[in-house]
């Protein structure tokens, strides 16, 4: 395990709580720097109350009409309070939509930019700790328990059920799992934060206007008809033949 002093650690990119914090009130945990607009988690040793090497990333996913016909679904991330560190994503090109996908892709986007916004400026300019580590926080328990405490056991399996049938989302969290060993054969440290809803709000409102934005799943193309057929069902010379 990796620990940040006194308070916390990353194991199986499970962010853990020390028992003397954990029961803090989750609200004094999370600091805002008043100089980059940042997130970041709090930090005893540091007169300020927080480091910069303790960045924390907001994230979530939202599906309007989910499990229906039309459903649209986005997710949103949440770097800090600046307009540039709040992203909206629609789910674009994807075919289908759930708010579980949403979830995941949410987490996916947040490690993205997370480490993104930690190679950039004002945070490497005020940091007084090291600046390659990343929390991910999310309401999602599934998402959050997938991406942690399942994903050994998925990866060994080949994301397949005892059945040998695919796990639910398995090409999502596959994706995501692929992402995060990319990031951490960089040595970067990615950790995941299970918190209540009522403080993800942020990412929650960004996650709503992403699914507003999103146009739906694309339209299947129409069926191709061989060129000897009228109708698709009776061929025009008597040979329905294969192309």
């Amino acid at each position: 395990m990796a620990y940040w002093p006194v308070i916390c650690g990353i194991s199986n990119r499970m962010f853990t709580l020390d028992p003397n914090t954990a029961s803090e009130y989750v609200g004094n945990l999370i600091y805002t720097c008043n100089g980059c607009g940042r997130f970041f988690f709090a930090c005893t040793e540091s007169p300020t109350g927080f480091s910069h090497g303790r960045p924390l990333v907001f994230a979530d996913g939202a599906c309007l009409n989910n499990g229906k016909p039309g459903a649209r679904a986005g997710f949103g991330v949440a770097v800090g309070l600046d307009p540039k560190d709040r992203f909206v994503f629609p789910f674009g090109g994807r075919s289908v939509r759930t708010n579980q996908k949403a979830e995941i892709a949410a987490l996916e986007e947040g490690v993205m930019r997370g480490v993104e916004a930690l190679n950039q400026e004002p945070v490497a300019a005020c940091s007084n700790g090291p600046v390659n580590r990343v929390v991910i926080a999310s309401d999602s328990a599934y998402a959050v328990r997938g991406v942690t405490e399942w994903m050994p056991k998925w990866r060994a399996n080949g994301f397949k059920t005892s059945r040998g049938t695919y796990i639910q989302n398995a090409a999502e969290f596959k994706r995501l799992d692929e992402t995060i060993c990319c990031y951490e054969n960089l040595g970067y440290l990615i950790g995941f934060w299970h918190i209540p809803r009522q403080f993800n709000r942020d990412a929650d409102a960004l996650a709503r206007q992403a699914a507003s934005l999103d146009q739906g799943p694309p339209a299947a193309a129409p069926p191709r008809r061989d060129p000897g057929f009228s109708s698709g069902l009776f061929p025009l010379n008597g040979y329905a033949g294969h192309r």
